[in-house]
């Protein structure tokens, strides 16, 4: 919870330390060659007073409390979410995606408001649980360019961020802070709640990996304390979602467990193991297989002309004009 040590294999003492916050996604999201830090901002005070990071989250605060398409019945909120930045004792939120760059931070790569339609307030879904907002760990995935790219001897820099919230709003964003898609207010998807008002919750944002898939189109998982949902990583369209048997109380096992060459998942529940076989059915497979019934379709049919259609004496292909 507290970053990265590394320890010298002669002695075992410390050589040194790297202090990460936990929850967030460190990662060279840009290509640059430096790494950068990936957080979700729902508490302002804790946020704030994290590693350092309490100018950042001010200027962010400040950027909503100015922005212009804040509504008129969201000031009074976003005023107090200043204040609490400033230290003034309020403890509100915020729903929005903080990218900073370097170690300690340097620079803001981007910000985004994660909640800003219609659909994604608290009362999305009714079996949301708690009130309190939470985010699970953001996930880093491949671009979409790089799908053309796979075949390159140079690896892609392009990469983009998954977000997922307790209310039900999964989006992704590219590099750049241009959000792809997002997806809110459908039945199915899981909810969490926050564990000793921390955010050490059962949201989990993973990756279906299918053997026969390029990396960048493999399907999203996000599982939660009362469910999971595979999406589809172009354009977050909701493939698949399961409610489980009973409550998860760990974060979700992945693992190929019956060896077809697509990930898997274990639930572990109070008192059970609870096992998910994923299977993919695509459309283009699908399609292929009618084509290759047709080819032999069409090869049968041609054999039994040849052999029972001709005259007697008369030796004619079933091919022939």
């Amino acid at each position: 919870s507290d970053g990265i040590q590394a320890l010298s294999i002669r002695n075992g003492k410390p050589v040194c330390h790297l202090s990460l916050m936990d929850h967030g996604l460190y990662a060279d999201i840009n290509g640059d060659g430096i790494i950068d830090h990936v957080q979700v901002v729902t508490d302002v005070l804790g946020a704030a007073t994290a590693d350092g990071k309490e100018k950042w989250v001010k200027n962010l605060v400040s950027s909503v409390v100015d922005s212009k398409e804040a509504a008129s019945e969201e000031l009074e909120g976003l005023a107090q979410l200043l204040d609490a930045a400033t230290g003034s004792g309020h403890n509100s939120r915020l729903c929005h995606a903080l990218v900073l760059s370097g170690l300690p931070a340097r620079e803001e790569l981007f910000s985004a408001s994660l909640c800003n339609h219609k659909n994604s307030g608290r009362s999305v879904g009714k079996h949301r649980m708690g009130d309190r907002l939470t985010s699970a760990p953001p996930l880093l995935v491949e671009g979409l360019d790089s799908v053309h790219t796979t075949l390159s001897s140079r690896p892609s820099d392009d990469y983009s961020i998954v977000f997922a919230l307790s209310n039900g709003v999964v989006s992704r964003y590219d590099a750049h802070g241009r959000q792809e898609w997002t997806t809110s207010g459908l039945e199915g998807i899981p909810s969490w709640r926050s564990e000793n008002g921390d955010e050490s919750s059962l949201g989990f944002l993973g990756r279906i990996h299918l053997w026969n898939a390029p990396s960048a189109i493999q399907p999203i998982l996000l599982s939660g304390e009362d469910g999971m949902a595979i999406f589809s990583a172009g354009k977050g369209h909701l493939l698949a979602s399961t409610k489980f048997p009973q409550p998860a109380t760990q974060l979700p096992i992945l693992a190929d467990v019956n060896g077809d060459g697509t990930t898997d998942v274990v639930i572990v529940s109070a008192d059970a193991l609870w096992g998910y076989e994923i299977v993919v059915s695509t459309a283009g497979s699908n399609i292929m297989r009618m084509l290759v019934g047709l080819v032999f379709l069409g090869i049968a049919i041609a054999a039994l002309q040849n052999k029972f259609g001709n005259p007697p004496g008369v030796d004619k292909r079933s091919t022939d004009a």
